[in-house]
């Protein structure tokens, strides 16, 4: 989405309830990323960008996004919610949520129509169903959704991760697949290598994980068989 974001407002006690919730605006003003990543704010986005083309407004997507219902404590630790997630698909991409649960992104490589988008994100949310369980996952914030191009709405949005805000519950921030927390630098190379999973896989790899060195080595041969050009660091 450009142009348009969710703001963070705090947490509110609605009448009659005895837990606090999320208290969020939409504004159209375009995302600052300088404030999220300091924390002084923390936004959200839609996956729907507008734009024009021949025939007047369409939307396009570059991801696709899942909230899922349950903290990391409630259902599966971190480390089973990620090797399960892995299986489904090694490019789903889990985040911390700023409710402490989770989000899951997954990216394409290049703008695809929002409607394709969506259908992508559908065939994906059966299978976190059916894995996760029904109740886990929030099918009506599966994004995009419910956007509207010829009006300039987006649609729903959810939370982007790394604002270090002291007002959230939890830090939002990226998992590996073995279901540690990821510098926002460790992030973006997961999200980069994301096609190559012996590559991907290796992202905040420990001694004592098993098979440390000759992981490795594996990638970095694959790395040399590549053309530099791809390597994003």
């Amino acid at each position: 989405c450009s142009g348009q974001r969710g703001k963070f407002e705090g947490y509110i006690y609605k009448e009659g309830k005895t837990i606090p919730v999320k208290e969020a605006i939409w504004q159209k003003q375009q995302m600052d990323w300088d404030r999220h990543f300091a924390g002084s704010a923390t936004y959200g986005l839609s996956p729907v960008k507008i734009i024009q083309n021949g025939n007047g407004l369409k939307g396009v997507c570059r991801w696709i996004g899942f909230d899922l219902d349950f903290k990391p404590d409630e259902l599966l630790e971190p480390a089973d919610f990620c090797k399960k997630l892995w299986r489904i698909h090694p490019e789903l991409i889990p985040y911390v949520s700023s409710s402490g649960r989770y989000h899951v992104h997954y990216y394409f490589d290049e703008f695809v129509p929002a409607d394709d988008a969506r259908a992508k994100a559908e065939e994906i949310e059966k299978v976190l169903i059916k894995v996760f369980g029904k109740g886990n996952i929030d099918t009506g914030h599966t994004v995009p959704r419910s956007w509207t191009a010829d009006k300039n709405k987006p649609g729903y949005w959810l939370f982007m991760p790394y604002s270090p805000n002291p007002e959230l519950k939890a830090k939002t921030v990226c998992l590996s697949p073995r279901g540690r927390p990821l510098t926002k630098e460790q992030c973006e190379f997961r999200i980069n290598w994301r096609h190559i999973p012996v590559i991907s896989s290796m992202v905040a790899l420990q001694s004592g994980d098993g098979g440390r060195e000759e992981k490795l080595f594996i990638a970095q041969q694959v790395k040399q068989h590549l053309n530099p050009a791809v390597d994003p660091y």
